[in-house]
């Protein structure tokens, strides 16, 4: 989030909605093409491990990314659906692989798909 990282949302969301997925957030902030790049490693790193059940833990941006990407969405320049706090989402291998493949593809040519009542950026 840059300098976005302690104030309101409400200015990030302004600047996020505004800005194409591959401009960095001001402050040195990640570009949201770079981190559904990270969350993709993430992703990876976790179908990696030996055990057959991970418990994980992300912030909203994220989570809503692997959830639409799991369903074969790609990001939108806002979260369309809020996270809600604390609730889980069950996902199995393959919808955990079919998010790190789509974000990891989408993050190299990223275009945000339209809002309702939008154009694509």
């Amino acid at each position: 989030f840059g300098s976005f990282a302690e104030g309101p949302l409400d200015l990030y969301r302004a600047w996020a909605a505004s800005h194409p997925p591959d401009t960095p957030a001001p402050g040195g902030g990640d570009s949201r093409a770079s981190a559904a790049a990270r969350f993709a490693r993430g992703l990876r790193a976790m179908l990696a491990l030996p055990e057959p059940h991970v418990l994980l833990v992300w912030h909203a941006l994220a989570i809503r990314y692997v959830l639409d990407a799991a369903e074969g969405l790609v990001p939108a320049p806002l979260m369309i659906t809020p996270v809600q706090h604390a609730v889980p989402h069950r996902l199995g291998r393959a919808e955990v692989e079919r998010a790190a493949d789509l974000l990891e593809t989408w993050s190299r040519e990223p275009r945000f798909r339209a809002l309702p009542g939008t154009m694509t950026t």
